[in-house]
């Protein structure tokens, strides 16, 4: 239980900062598009994913490596 919580964690942290990084990109120079929404989709689906691998990348080299106990 005390892992799955640490992940919860560290998702929403790496979120947060992936997000936060992302948004310092101008999107709107590579997307052909004028719609906002679309481009924020983009940014969000592009966090996400960011969240994920730093998430995971974190476990492994942490937690599930035997360093968290």
């Amino acid at each position: 239980m005390n892992v799955s919580i640490l992940q919860m964690a560290a998702f929403f942290l790496f979120f947060g900062v992936s997000f936060y990084a992302f948004s310092c990109v101008k999107f709107e120079k590579f997307c052909k598009t004028n719609n906002a929404q679309q481009i924020y989709i983009l940014l969000f689906i592009l966090s996400l994913v960011s969240a994920y691998l730093c998430t995971q990348a974190f476990l492994m080299l942490t937690v599930y490596n035997g360093l968290g106990r």
